[in-house]
């Protein structure tokens, strides 16, 4: 007996549906047992992919339960019992069609208990449920592929443990959903068993100085740019390992022409201000969860990207209630697991208008309407006494920066620093009320003011 398969056209039609924002058809999606749309005869076809073990659906909500509440280990053994139960070529692992069958009936219960939809019904759906390309990046990131592929691309059976670098592979979730996984290298299994077995002979040596996870960004970055200059497919496993040895200084004299070695240090610096490392993600109303994502999510109220030039920045909350939480990115937040939900991504109590990340010194631009006049005022985001550089707590509600009362709105804008003295007493503190942005005294500032803040002035 072989599996079925939906007929090419079928996920076009799916997909159609949630444009439409056909509500019938989204509400069958939860009901978490069994999707149980109509589908017609000629919409499943046969496929030529046996059926190996018919209980495989259960199996794996078994597997993915009895190894709670370590996510990793159950999606790596989760990913085991799928890829020894599928006996399946690189070619029909590769077909969308296929996959879309498995997630609407076999694995249909799985990826509900596995994948909780915990923003927008239309993304979510979109995201695990409706296949229609097979590039390397939906390869990675769909629920039943990437971890077909993780096991594949990984597996040794030169080893006594065949399964020992898949282990390693799994160990961080970024590795291969974005910092390994999505460079092309990882197709050439050399490569990817190179790394692989460097990462697990000499993890500690290796995060004496930076994380696990930045450790995959920078392997991945440095083989990237070895293929920028060489045909990687020609290499085998030793000479991924001797480079990788070299770059990071492990054990032996580096062999590398320097020359060629210092251009690629130039470019690994120059390329890293541009590296995108996460996306903070937060979810405003009820529950504030917010995720640590690899990729840019459209399913939450708030998506800001973290990068290798603002990775060591602050990230700042703006409240509805007049007030701003700074909270200093580091490991507590970058480290998180990723494409998880965590809770208290905010403070619960207020309304969140923005987030945003900064570098560098700058100024808060507040302007406030109350009774028909809005008021400007700055505030220097660098005095200490004010707001604290120390804090990376983002439930606590921040700073009080505004203490009239009853206004009907507000309004944050990022300013340069260097306008502070042009402003004069328009930078105030915490009692400062701020001026009558018509108040005609003041036509010099608000003439600086309106070239970074033109809608707030362009009528006045």
């Amino acid at each position: 007996m072989n599996y079925k398969i939906f007929k090419p056209s079928l996920v076009g039609k799916f997909l159609d549906k949630l444009t439409q924002e056909d509500a019938d058809f989204i509400k069958l999606y939860e009901n978490q047992e069994e999707f149980l749309y109509n589908f017609k005869e000629t919409e499943i076809i046969e496929s030529n992919i046996p059926i190996i073990n018919e209980t495989l659906g259960e199996d794996m909500l078994d597997v993915f339960s009895s190894n709670q509440p370590d996510s990793k280990k159950a999606d790596f053994e989760c990913a085991k019992l799928l890829y020894e139960n599928l006996n399946l070529t690189p070619v029909q692992a590769s077909n969308a069609d296929f996959w879309n069958y498995m997630h609407h009936f076999d694995m249909y219960k799985y990826i509900h208990k596995r994948w909780k939809n915990q923003g927008n019904s239309i993304t979510h759906i979109r995201r695990h449920w409706l296949m229609n390309l097979t590039s390397q990046e939906h390869l990675i990131n769909f629920p039943l592929t990437t971890l077909w592929w993780s096991i594949h691309l990984t597996i040794d059976e030169s080893r006594e443990d065949k399964y020992e670098l898949s282990k390693i592979y799994f160990s961080n979730n970024r590795f291969r959903t974005a910092s390994l996984g999505g460079m092309s290298f990882v197709r050439h299994k050399p490569a990817i068993l190179s790394v692989l077995n460097f990462i697990h002979k000499y993890r500690e040596e290796l995060t004496k100085n930076i994380s696990y996870t930045v450790l995959g960004d920078e392997i991945s970055k440095f083989i990237n740019l070895l293929g920028g200059t060489k045909p990687l497919s020609y290499f085998g496993e030793e000479w991924f390992t001797t480079k990788l040895m070299e770059r990071f200084k492990i054990g032996i004299e580096s062999k590398t022409n320097e020359q060629e070695f210092e251009q690629l240090e130039s470019v690994i610096k120059k390329s890293e201000n541009e590296k995108v490392l996460c996306y903070f993600c937060l979810n405003n109303s009820g529950n504030p969860n917010y995720m640590v994502s690899d990729s840019k999510r459209e399913d939450f109220d708030f998506c800001i990207e973290i990068n290798g030039a603002n990775r060591n920045g602050y990230l700042l909350h703006f409240y509805e209630e007049g007030k701003i939480k700074k909270s200093k990115i580091d490991s507590s937040l970058l480290d998180r697991n990723r494409n998880q939900m965590y809770s208290n991504g905010k403070c619960n109590n207020l309304n969140l208008v923005g987030i945003k990340i900064i570098t560098d010194k700058i100024l808060f631009g507040i302007a406030y309407t109350k009774n028909g006049i809005t008021k400007f005022k700055a505030m220097d985001e660098s005095d200490e006494s004010i707001f604290r550089n120390d804090n990376n707590n983002l439930r606590q509600e921040g700073k009080k920066i505004l203490y009239e009362k009853n206004y009907e709105k507000i309004q944050y804008k990022l300013l340069p620093y260097s306008i502070k003295q042009k402003l004069g007493t328009l930078v105030q503190g915490t009692n400062g009320k701020g001026a009558d942005i018509t108040n005609k005294y003041y036509s010099d500032k608000w003439s600086i003011l309106k070239e970074y803040w033109t809608e707030l002035l362009e009528n006045k």
